[in-house]
């Protein structure tokens, strides 16, 4: 498996009591575009929850991510705060190959 940080791709204002979705970047990383992993929330801020999730990772390296403040005051997240860990699994590209000896061949 593969764990690479997810960060906020902007600054977000979290109201209380209230639950958003905001873009979470993958950085030092090109080439994941369409790629699917699962997202593993880190402790951010008490009051925080933020969803696991599996996503796919867009154009811009960046991925959806829904977080709840369940706090009574506003909380505020900043561009490059670490919110998550998108794992991918990338065994199953391996199978893919294996279970045709032709794509083997064809790519050597």
């Amino acid at each position: 498996d593969i764990e690479l940080a997810v960060k906020m791709a902007e600054t977000m204002k979290l109201p209380a009591r209230s639950q958003i979705i905001v873009k979470g970047r993958i950085n030092n990383c090109s080439g994941l575009k369409g790629e699917e992993g699962l997202i593993e929330p880190t402790s951010v801020k008490k009051g925080l929850l933020i969803a696991r999730s599996l996503s796919k990772v867009d154009a811009n390296n960046e991925v959806p991510m829904n977080i709840t403040n369940i706090g009574h005051e506003e909380v505020m997240l900043y561009k490059g705060t670490q919110v998550g860990i998108f794992r991918m699994h990338v065994g199953q590209y391996i199978m893919n190959i294996e279970d045709d000896p032709d794509q083997i061949s064809k790519t050597t």
